[in-house]
């Protein structure tokens, strides 16, 4: 503490007075790894390494949709894998894909194939296909568009707007607007009548 007062230490670094206690006491006995913060265990896994070793093979190959009912896992389809295979409930998707990513898995796999496919039509048809097709066409240079009004080159003096008259330097005018003074109400207007003093 540099001969300071534990009084001002608690003071200049906004703690109290316990836990400078506590620390002190742990340098003493450790010296500064003491200190150091130690690794925390966290929530326990609800899979156990046997379990998330099956499911990590599991989801590793493409599903069956006769048996698993989908196309391709996503973290939905997971969390349903799991309750039913293992018993255990992830109530949350967050959970299920931070499980996925300490797998190396993803939580969503690649476009799945049907399972009716025939490998050797989609063959045939790449064959088939006219080789030019897949280059796109050059594309078009796209034009500034031109909306709002225009701008004039910025200048170290502001210009002095008109006063008067039609706007000045511009290629068309804006239409005027006259107002027309109309009636509010069609009642005629009647002279309040005056109450005489008492």
């Amino acid at each position: 503490m540099l001969g300071r007062s534990r009084k001002w230490v608690c003071a200049q670094y906004g703690i109290n007075r316990e836990n400078l206690r506590h620390w002190l006491r742990w340098y003493n006995e450790e010296g500064s790894g003491g200190v150091a913060d130690a690794a925390r265990s966290g929530c326990p896994p609800k899979l156990n390494a046997e379990q998330r070793a099956s499911l990590k093979a599991r989801i590793s190959v493409p599903p069956e949709v006769a048996r698993d009912g989908v196309g391709r896992w996503r973290a939905a389809d997971v969390q349903r894998l799991i309750k039913r295979d293992y018993g255990v409930e992830y109530r949350s998707i967050a959970g299920v894909c931070n499980l996925l990513h300490r797998l190396e898995q993803s939580w969503i796999s690649g476009r799945p194939k049907h399972p009716q496919q025939a490998t050797d039509a989609v063959a045939a048809f790449k064959k088939t296909f006219p080789a030019n097709s897949s280059k796109s066409p050059p594309r078009t240079p796209i034009k500034a568009l031109n909306c709002g009004a225009r701008m004039k080159p910025a200048s170290g003096k502001k210009a002095a707007a008109p006063t008067a008259g039609p706007p000045q330097g511009r290629g068309r005018r804006s239409p005027s607007i006259r107002a027309t003074r109309m009636p509010i109400s069609s009642v005629p207007s009647v002279p309040r009548a005056t109450v005489p003093s008492a």
